[in-house]
């Protein structure tokens, strides 16, 4: 994403890894792909509701102890990844170890609303939002920066997910420029943009580092970048948490190769790549915290699942006599899920958000500090080389 820290940046010490691939070969992933396997970490019971309970709740012990055991499951991982031993599967962290971000990540997921919620967006089996940093943690706080427009596959379609994404001048103009990128689907291009609303929201601290892993049974390398999330989720109104947890999630995303092979030449050929990379991660992650357990849903996906149940428990739609038999009805003859569809008929555009961003303030300013919960694993302090 726009926020990304760049991989040029990343050095690892690729001469230990001569003898497992050409190190002097790189290709970047390609074909619009963005393989991601993503984690969910086990979770405890925080009952962390409202903002203000959030706010309280940060200065009880039972908070602390979740957020220690969060960053105990977090280090536990990043150990895995710093073996640059030989063999299979062989794995070496950037030197520059991993960088907990000074801001709160914010993805609107968005979808349309004309005389009723379409939901045409999801219909296609794609999600559509539009992304942005809160400064909280730093010394600049209270701005909004970092703007880009994104679209992916969904996750419960499939891991090898799509995605389209480009940097934004601002919020006025991103569906706009979304609509500039090369190869986008053609859906996109018959969408009225006054039709779209926010139908959730997700918030995000987050801690990325980057890896160098061997494939095992190939002579190459994949570049990986991982995420340490703990997220939150609200209404379109950014006026609760709809949730009574911390979603913790930890995010392996492929972003290129080190050697030769014939597979990275074809779309096909890199899945089958990336499947044997994810499987072998997959069994030596859940060695390393036991009880983690595949996410086959987004982060987008798990927000606006939640938003559609906090409407039908918590919300006016938990008593059928507040229902709007209407909607009712309308969402019963389609495959929109009545809480999303009441969240749509909120007609709360991304714009109104930035243009009146105070409740989103408040809800970023109760989101954990990853400063305070990951540490760098003393086996990666090596003097490292720039990757290509």
């Amino acid at each position: 994403m726009a926020h990304d820290i760049e991989l040029s940046d990343a050095r690892f010490p690729l001469e230990q890894f001569a003898h497992l691939a050409d190190t002097t070969m790189f290709t970047p992933m390609k074909f619009d792909l963005e393989p991601e396997l993503k984690l969910a970490l086990p979770q405890r019971f925080t009952n962390v509701h409202s903002l203000n309970e959030a706010q309280a709740k940060y200065m009880k012990q039972g908070a602390k102890d979740d957020l220690r055991q969060i960053a105990a499951h977090y280090n536990a991982l990043i150990a895995t990844f710093n073996n640059a031993s030989g063999g299979q599967g062989a794995s070496v962290l950037d030197a520059n170890g991993p960088t907990p971000r000074d801001y709160v990540l914010v993805s609107l997921g968005q979808d349309t609303l004309r005389l009723f919620p379409t939901a045409s967006i999801r219909d296609q089996g794609l999600q559509y939002r539009e992304r942005f940093a809160v400064k909280v943690f730093g010394k600049e706080t209270g701005s909004i920066t970092n703007h880009d427009a994104n679209a992916k596959s969904l996750l419960s379609h499939g891991p090898m997910r799509k995605e389209f994404e480009v940097a934004c001048t601002g919020p006025t103009n991103s569906f706009h420029e979304f609509r500039q990128i090369q190869g986008l689907p053609e859906f996109f291009h018959t969408i009225d943009p006054s039709t779209l609303y926010v139908d959730a929201v997700c918030l995000t601290s987050r801690t990325s580092l980057f890896s160098l892993n061997h494939i095992p049974g190939t002579n190459l390398l994949a570049l990986l970048e991982h995420c340490c999330d703990i997220s939150r989720f609200s209404t379109p109104n950014l006026d609760v948490f709809t949730s009574d947890h911390f979603d913790r999630e930890w995010e392996t995303e492929v972003k290129g190769f080190y050697g030769v092979d014939q597979r990275l030449e074809t779309e096909e050929g890199i899945k089958e790549l990336v499947q044997t990379l994810f499987s072998h991660l997959e069994d030596r992650l859940k060695q390393a915290v036991p009880g983690i357990k595949v996410n086959t849903l987004s982060k987008m996906e798990r927000a606006s699942k939640s938003v559609d149940e906090f409407y039908m428990t918590h919300g006016p739609l938990r008593h059928i006599e507040e229902r709007s038999r209407l909607l009712y009805r309308y969402c019963a003859s389609t495959e929109i899920p009545m809480g999303l569809a009441y969240a749509l008929s909120q007609r709360v555009s991304a714009l109104e958000i930035h243009n009146n961003p105070d409740r989103l303030y408040n809800l970023a300013a109760a989101m954990p500090n990853p400063e305070t919960l990951i540490r760098l694993p003393q086996k990666a302090q090596h003097v490292g080389m720039k990757i290509a």
